[in-house]
């Protein structure tokens, strides 16, 4: 869809522009890790893009965004393309809340839900690019 929905009720019309967003596929409700033991290295896989400009980085959180590192970019970066990353874990075994929080070359940083909604509301449908978080059971599931 071309039209991006405001808080006021007010529609961008004719919006192209992918905001800078990002989304973990490994582990995934689609690819869980359910054969994980305690102590098992785990690589975090994602993609990340921005219809501004280059992908600058991404940050994995394995606590639903209260502490962040650094995930590794890997392959071609460049602009207005996916972006793959990859972070070596070691999982402990221990219930995680994993999410993924990608920035561009315009300072463009990828909004937490709240800071969406505070911007666009909750009625708009497209265009929607906040941080996903995905939660690691204890027996590895993602939920």
């Amino acid at each position: 869809k071309y039209t991006m929905l405001q808080k006021s009720g007010k529609a961008i019309r004719f919006f192209w522009v992918n905001e800078v967003n990002s989304v973990i596929t490994k582990p995934c409700p689609e690819k869980p890790c359910t054969s994980l033991k305690k102590g098992d290295m785990v690589e975090i896989e994602g993609l990340a893009w921005s219809g501004h400009g280059t992908i600058k980085g991404v940050d994995i959180s394995f606590d639903g965004g209260d502490n962040w590192v650094e995930a590794k970019l890997k392959g071609l970066v460049l602009p207005k393309s996916w972006t793959r990353f990859s972070y070596i874990y070691k999982w402990d075994g221990k219930p995680l809340l994993l999410s993924s929080r990608a920035y561009d070359d315009f300072g463009n940083i990828q909004p937490t839900i709240d800071e969406e909604t505070s911007a666009v509301g909750v009625e708009s449908v497209y265009h929607r690019n906040a941080i996903v978080t995905w939660e690691i059971t204890e027996k590895g599931e993602c939920n």
